[in-house]
């Protein structure tokens, strides 16, 4: 694995990894993550923004071998520490062979939905530093961001459109929101869920 700083680590496989691996975030020859495009071939990454999803996409990533910079998750656990890039978008996108966007990519239609992160990134400001042809992947994009991302000849992918990820975030949404064996009387999920 290669974090931010360039320095290589070691990676042991926890329940985390099982659990990505059984939800279909694997990456190998013959697995294809994020809108039908092999991962394998790309070499580094920029994962920006999102919630536990986004960690396990780049814990995944750097597992593989991939150069990963982990940007605006800086206070999310579920990342491993060595992948945090407190550098900007604007010194690390124009590195990157692929870069992928949380879901949803945005709330307001201007800043990266970052929750676990203090820092606020405008996807305009992301989109006008991508390196030439760069693979960018997002989640749930409104009709003003595939705009936005035309106006700067940036083709964006949304992996939500692929149905088999449609139905496994569905499963992990169900998994995070369902109530636990010791609190089995009140549920998280609307009654008509």
């Amino acid at each position: 694995m290669i974090c931010c700083q360039g320095r290589r680590v070691s990676r042991h496989k926890s329940r985390n990894d099982a659990a990505v691996h059984r939800i279909g975030y694997q990456l190998d020859d013959s697995t294809d993550l994020l809108g039908g495009c092999m991962m394998h071939s790309y070499q580094s990454f920029a994962v920006i923004g999102g919630d536990l999803r986004q960690a396990h996409v780049a814990n995944q990533l750097a597992a593989q071998g991939k150069t990963v910079y982990a940007l605006l998750l800086e206070t999310n656990e579920a990342l491993h520490r060595t992948l945090i890039c407190e550098k900007t978008p604007g010194e690390i996108l124009p590195l990157c062979d692929a870069v992928v966007f949380p879901l949803p990519l945005t709330a307001d239609d201007e800043f990266v939905s970052a929750p676990f992160s203090a820092r606020r990134v405008r996807v305009a400001d992301c989109l006008s530093v991508l390196r030439p042809g760069a693979a960018v992947f997002a989640g749930k994009i409104s009709p003003e961001m595939h705009a936005l991302a035309e106006q700067f000849d940036v083709e964006m992918i949304d992996y939500l459109e692929r149905e088999e990820l449609a139905v496994k975030n569905a499963v992990i949404c169900l998994l995070y929101t369902s109530p636990s064996p010791r609190d089995r009387q009140k549920s998280r999920m609307p009654s008509s869920a």
